[in-house]
Order: structure tokens, then sequence, then C-alpha cells
């Protein structure tokens, strides 16, 4: 960090900032077109801005929603008239290593790789996925800004490069970026000893809690890592995804499993919610049924993961398909819809509040689960699109609590408890 004269007044003085980072996971998308990769410009510095705009709002301790848009606005830039249009004092420069098709591979991951919780979106069609390795050095420059509030935007680029990342489904891990250099780490104070590294995260989880309707570091319920790193950033990614497919599917499957023919039915009320609604599920000509239970009517805990959920049922065929042990289908599971939030609902889409990454040290790279507390109410509504008829997620209390015991229960996480719990 280039250290300012003591002879001007911090209204005249540039800082700057320059370091080199590491992509250690597969990145979907990322370029100026949808589903693609830049091969000339993998990380775009408007990426960046945009991602130092988000984490710094992340770790914001304000609590002045009109203050803190002022300021995010003179950091970062605004292009409303209520935010004075403008560039902001912060400006971005990415250089990065040239690359070529033989740096993309496919998104074929195969049936019952934890990956693929990642990344189906790119199966669909197929898309090529930016294979771990690519490199760039991102400068950033900022003038006329006291010292506190440039520590304000370190901590934001910090964050960003240890729990974000490149591209498209970046908070399942996707894309995640990596310092390259113990130094280039010290440069914004992040520790590389994995002990110094777990306290300096909770440094975020443990600041004042801001009640912004917004994402917020300051609302953290949980923070779990891997216990054992990783020599390479995909293995940890697919530890976590592994951990999350758990709580999403959260049904029973045989050790080694293979492929959806072998889940158990989810524990989780909205599949019953759906089959009740639609009043039909599947009935196999052996006796063999997915008859749903009344008592799950109406509910949708899940909704507090993210919203729109994609339903798709694996016996929605038409009756007479057959099953090679249960035979012939009579009766079909409800065809494919999504679930969303109720017209009226201030959001039409709501990200998760767990956050997935991974992030580097001495010992390796490391896969983070940040749990934030969701941002839907118990009186919220959402329904499926074919249908007016509204459900309920109920309390944010009982799905963490839900979220947290399974990942408690996982040997390969460790959890961090912040200070207030």
């Amino acid at each position: 960090m280039k250290a300012p004269s003591q002879k001007l007044p911090w209204k005249e003085i540039t800082r700057e900032l320059s370091f080199e980072v590491e992509l250690v996971t597969p990145q979907f998308g990322g370029g100026s077109q949808a589903r693609s990769v830049d091969l000339g410009q993998w990380l775009r510095p408007s990426a960046v801005r945009g991602a130092l705009r988000f984490w710094w709002r992340g770790l914001a301790t304000s609590n002045d929603i009109k203050a803190l848009a002022a300021s995010e606005a003179s950091l970062f830039g605004s292009a409303t008239r209520a935010g004075g249009f403008g560039p902001g004092r912060v400006s971005t420069v990415v250089q990065c290593k040239p690359l070529s098709d033989k740096d993309l591979e496919d998104c074929s991951f195969e049936q019952g790789n934890a990956l693929n919780g990642a990344y189906f979106p790119a199966s669909l069609p197929t898309a090529r996925l930016l294979w771990p390795g690519a490199t760039a050095q991102i400068s950033i420059r900022a003038s006329g800004i006291d010292s506190d509030t440039w520590d304000t935007v370190c901590n934001a680029i910090a964050a960003f490069v240890v729990f974000g990342g490149s591209g498209a489904r970046t908070r399942r891990a996707a894309g995640a970026i990596v310092f390259r250099t113990e130094n280039d780490a010290a440069k914004l104070g992040v520790p590389w000893e994995r002990p110094e590294f777990e306290r300096w995260i909770m440094r975020f989880a443990t600041q004042a809690k801001v009640d912004l309707d917004m994402f917020s570091l300051s609302r953290t319920d949980a923070v779990y890592l891997t216990r054992s790193s990783s020599p390479k950033g995909i293995q940890a990614q697919t530890e976590i995804l592994s951990a999350w497919r758990e709580i999403r599917q959260d049904r029973d499957h045989p050790w080694g499993w293979k492929g959806a023919s072998q889940w158990g039915r989810t524990r989780w009320p909205e599949a019953d919610a759906r089959r009740l609604i639609r009043k039909t599920f599947a009935v196999w000509a052996d006796g063999t049924t997915h008859e749903p239970s009344a008592r799950n009517g109406g509910r949708a805990p899940r909704s507090h993961l993210g919203l729109p959920i994609g339903f798709k049922f694996k016996d929605d065929q038409l009756p007479g398909h057959t099953h090679p042990t249960r035979g012939a289908l009579k009766s079909p599971e409800p065809p494919r819809t999504e679930l969303v939030p109720v017209a009226g609902v201030d959001r039409d889409r709501y990200a998760s509040p767990v956050l997935l990454a991974v992030a580097r040290c001495k010992v390796g790279h490391i896969g983070v689960i940040w749990v934030t507390s969701s941002l839907l109410a118990a009186s919220d509504s959402v329904r499926f699109l074919d249908s007016q008829q509204t459900l309920s997620p109920g309390p944010w209390s009982a799905t963490r609590e839900r979220l947290t015991n399974q990942l408690s229960k996982n040997d390969a996480l460790k959890r961090l408890h912040p200070d207030r719990e």
C-alpha cells in the first residue's frame, strides 16, 4: 500500500493498492455475453467494481440508509439522479494473463457429482467453464478519502477476494478467487496462518448488527469451515457443496449413491404442499405411492434459502410410464414449476442467505459456509407459478435450526461461534 504524504490534507491524497489473484474453482460466464467467458479479460473491471460495492455495503455498520447510500455513491459512483450522477472516488484496473480455448472445458460433471449443485445452470444448454489457474493483477486507486474510509474500502476488497468470485453462481463458490501469495494477502491484512485466519473471519461475524433489508455479514448466525484443507480449490468446493446438497435435499440415500433413483423422499414439506395443491401424486402398479401428508399443506420453509426454487418431480411422466421395479405409473406427480414470491412482495427474487466460498491460507484451500439471517418474514407469502394458493415460509428460526443442526452433524465441518451467541 502506498504511504500518503504527511504534508498533504487527506482530501488531496491518492491511495493505491495492487495485488494478484488466482482462480481456484471453475468459472461460469463472467464475459460481456451471457454464459460465456471473455478469454482476453476473464475478470472484468466492471465486475470487480460491482463486487466491491456489494461487499462494502455488506460490511457497513450504519443503519442510516440515506447516509449509507450517499457514502456508497461517493465511493463507487452513481447513475441515478438521487445519488448524483458521476463516477466515484474509487477506480479499478484489472490486468489478466491471456487465455485460450484450451483453458475452457464443457460443463459435463457426472451424475451424483456435488459440483452440479453450483453449475447445473451451465448444463442447460451446455456452457464452457473456465478451468482454475487463471491469474490477474488488480489495482485499486482512491482519491480524496480519509484513512478511516480507505479502511472500509480495503475491508471490502479483502472480503471480495476471500468470500466472493467472478462470473455467475459465486454464492456457491463458483469462480472463486484467492490471493496468489502470502504477501498479496498481507497487503490487505488477511492472515496466512489458519488460526489467525479464523479469528479474522469472526471480526465480520461479531460486528454491530445492521437491521436494513439487505445482505449483511453483521447478521451472521453461524460460520462453518472444512476441518481439513485441500491442495486444490475445487476439492474444497466439492466438500462444502456435498454438505449443501444434504441440506437442500434432506432425504435418505444409500452410501455411494450414483443417481436420483436411489434417493428416498425429501423431508422438506414443499413437495407435499405441491401435491396437495395439484391433487395428484405418484402411484405405481405395485401399490407404491407418494401420498402427501396433510400436515405439510401450505408450508414452504425452504423459501428462506433462496427464491425462486425450481420443482421437477422425477415421476411427473404421463400415466403408463413403466418403472423398472414398481411397474406402470398409474398416477403422475405434479408438473414442473417454480416457487416464487407472491405479487406485491417487494422482491421478485431473493438471494440465499447462505454463502459458500473457497479461501486460501498457508495450509491450503478451505471451504467456507456462511449462514446469515433470512430477509423473508414469517408473514411473507410464496406460491407456485401455476397456482394462486399461497404458502408460508414460517419463521426463519425454525429453518435456521434445521440448517445448523444438519451442518453441525457433519464431521467434515468445524463451526465457528460468534461471541454474541
